[in-house]
């Protein structure tokens, strides 16, 4: 299998990620939109002032509130060189968070192989939902659901998620009936169920870490500090250290080389490139 993800075109994907990543906080900027930089962007911010050296993709964060407002102001202020892939752009989406893409590029991993929906190198952009308390009993119910759905969006859609779901894949494909905007908007009201009734804590439901990782006070987020990422400075958790050791334990230290891993592309094309 030809190998993609070579040294020359990891540092042009993270070139163009950084690119979709300044599009991205130009308008929040410009509107005053709170976001954080999340996940393995913000450790690569904290540990290396930029991308760990593997890694290939942008994870940011939002509040709920300003996650629906940049979805709403995107849709005229976004440069046209991007698009916004997400439940409400396109039927054959599956995640529960959005995708800012490039158009006319191609990031394709070997589940997508089939799947005829926009494949451009992207942004991640995950809402904040909120909790009432660390330790609310609605939280894991909460959690449970929202992957039971993730698993039935991506059976539905034929995704290959390893040889021991094959069977159980076959079965959920021929339950399952329902179209993956309305199981999204379920899976939506299921993630914002604490929302906007006093709770002191914000979490990331939408991600695929357990969710006891990344909950938080909101005191542990807000004010944002800024931190260099590439050269430039962006928002972080306020106490960026705390979260990154609740995520990842001793997050200084590099893990073994067989952990280094990226999303493995099985086809990656750039502007410019024959998209085939």
């Amino acid at each position: 299998m030809e190998e993609f993800m070579t040294s020359e075109n990891l540092k042009k994907l993270h070139e163009v990620e950084v690119e979709i990543l300044n599009e991205f906080v130009r308008i929040c900027d410009k509107y005053k939109l709170q976001y954080f930089l999340a996940g393995g962007t913000l450790l690569g911010a904290v540990r290396h002032k930029g991308f760990i050296p593997w890694d290939d993709d942008l994870d940011v964060t939002m509040p709920r509130n300003d996650y629906e407002k940049f979805l709403e102001i995107a849709k005229s202020e976004l440069n046209n060189k991007y698009m916004i892939d997400n439940k409400n752009t396109n039927p054959k989406y599956y995640l529960n968070f959005t995708k800012i893409r490039k158009k006319n590029t191609i990031f394709e991993q070997d589940f997508q192989v089939n799947y005829d929906g926009p494949k451009g190198i992207w942004l991640d952009v995950f809402p904040l939902d909120e909790a009432k308390s660390l330790n609310n009993k609605l939280t894991p119910i909460q959690r449970k659901i929202n992957n039971v759905i993730f698993r039935l969006v991506h059976y539905k859609n034929g995704f290959v998620l390893g040889k021991k779901f094959n069977s159980i894949k076959r079965f959920l494909r021929k339950l399952v009936f329902l179209k993956n905007t309305t199981l999204l908007n379920f899976q939506d009201k299921i993630l914002r169920m604490q929302n906007n009734k006093g709770g002191n804590c914000i979490l990331c439901l939408a991600s695929t870490y357990d969710y006891k990782r990344e909950i938080f006070e909101k005191k542990n987020y807000f004010p944002a500090k800024e931190l260099e990422f590439e050269g430039k400075k962006y928002k972080v958790p306020k106490e960026y250290k705390m979260v990154l050791k609740q995520i990842y334990g001793d997050y200084m230290q590099l893990p073994p080389k067989d952990k280094q891993i990226t999303h493995n592309p099985v086809r990656l094309i750039f502007e410019g490139e024959d998209i085939k």
